[in-house]
């Protein structure tokens, strides 16, 4: 009895296994043919044309009764607007408009109103367009950036007014561009020789020790721009020097004052 109750069990368990696996294999299938996206029953029997949404490796892209639309804006019964680049891939991320900056999601869904992104709050109009940058978007940029990137090759950011670029300092470029999150349209990336925790920790020796030296009246300042410490003073010492010199990262310390001053002829 025991013996017939294990073959039975065997049987309806290879059963259930090929009914899983056959509804499987034809189930919810998309298959294109002569360029055409057509969804399939679960018996292998070609249904209507598919329109609605597929992923893949590449990105997000959309169908209208079988054709991948491209070059188009697109927008649900709820609201949600999408776009479709020149290959179809629903567009992700920072992208320039001929009316301005738009942001969309990792699904392609664009930002409007409040949006909350990687810990900075940004406003978009209700076409989606970014209102821009100000004092406070900045300083968010700036924070999050300082509080997250890797402090082992992380060298500071800087924000050009002239051009509108933020650029991120690194030591290692290619680590950077795998942690450094896409906080504002356009930003960069450059290598640099000192990291910012660097730099820091040889513009607090200069501070900490400035009574040392008097006659210097040290201004200390962090330059992220050219990577260095810029260290004004009224007098360029030996001892100064000597003292620079000594510092674990003594090189990246940028002097100016004047050594020597000649009464003109």
């Amino acid at each position: 009895m025991k013996k017939t109750l294990k073959l039975i069990a065997a049987a309806l368990a290879a059963v259930t296994a090929f009914s899983c696996a056959s509804a499987t294999a034809f189930a919810d299938k998309l298959r294109t043919v002569d360029g055409v996206k057509y969804r399939y029953s679960d018996s292998g029997e070609q249904l209507e044309t598919y329109s609605g949404f597929t992923s893949s490796e590449t990105g997000r892209r959309y169908y209208k009764n079988g054709i991948v639309v491209k070059n188009k804006w697109l927008k649900t019964a709820s609201g949600k607007r999408y776009y479709a680049g020149s290959n179809g891939i629903l567009y992700s991320g920072w992208h320039k408009f001929s009316n301005g900056w738009h942001w969309f999601s990792e699904k392609g869904i664009e930002a409007a109103g409040n949006k909350t992104l990687f810990g900075v709050n940004y406003s978009f109009s209700k076409k989606g367009i970014w209102n821009g940058v100000d004092g406070k978007t900045l300083t968010s940029i700036f924070n999050v950036l300082n509080d997250t990137m890797p402090e082992d090759i992380y060298g500071g950011v800087y924000f050009d007014n002239d051009s509108g670029i933020i650029t991120v300092y690194s030591a290692d470029i290619g680590k950077m561009k795998e942690a450094v999150p896409k906080l504002y349209p356009e930003m960069e990336i450059r290598e640099c020789t000192y990291t910012y925790a660097q730099l820091e920790a040889t513009a607090k020796a200069l501070n900490d020790n400035s009574s040392k030296f008097p006659e210097a009246h040290l201004n200390v300042s962090i330059d992220v721009q050219h990577n260095w410490v810029e260290t004004g003073t009224d007098n360029i010492s030996d001892d100064l020097r000597g003292f620079i010199d000594a510092l674990e990262f003594g090189g990246c310390v940028h002097l100016t004052g004047d050594e020597l001053s000649l009464d003109a002829e």
